[in-house]
């Protein structure tokens, strides 16, 4: 049996060659520079969807809607989120799954969404679509004219 500082000691690391390493130091750099740009690009589009999603969920059935709000915005388990509206655990399970995949429906119906490597939002941009819903100029949270 192997101790743990065997695997806390690291491993192989190759040598660098000497010219080759302040090339690196700058595209390291660079790297970095433009991971915290699109980082930034993601909260901001992650923001800017955050607003699309009450008008969305208020296009949902009541019970879906209900049962959305009480788990997903007020933070309520979804025991707790059952026994408020008088409904068995399995039934409020099933309302919040079908409000899950409403709402993913309507977001896709209207935009475009790219995701980074980690899965987070890295920029969203609008379909051209007649759903009332959606924006008519691609900004979320507003809706456009049939």
């Amino acid at each position: 049996m192997r101790s743990l500082d065997h695997y806390r000691k690291p491993g192989r690391q190759r040598e660098i060659p000497a010219g080759l390493s302040s090339e690196l130091e700058v595209f390291n750099e660079v790297s970095k520079n433009s991971e915290a740009v699109r980082r930034d690009e993601g909260r901001e589009s992650r923001s800017e969807l955050a607003g699309c999603i009450r008008p969305m969920i208020e296009r949902l059935s009541p019970d879906y809607r209900n049962a959305i709000t009480l788990v997903e915005i007020d933070g309520l388990t979804q025991q707790a989120a059952a026994k408020q509206m008088g409904v068995s655990l399995s039934g409020m399970k099933s309302r919040v799954q079908r409000g899950r995949k409403q709402l993913k429906q309507m977001f896709e119906d209207c935009y475009v969404i790219e995701f980074d490597r980690r899965r987070g939002v890295a920029d969203y941009h609008s379909r051209s679509t007649r759903e009332s819903f959606c924006a008519k100029d691609g900004r979320c949270g507003e809706t456009s004219e049939s």
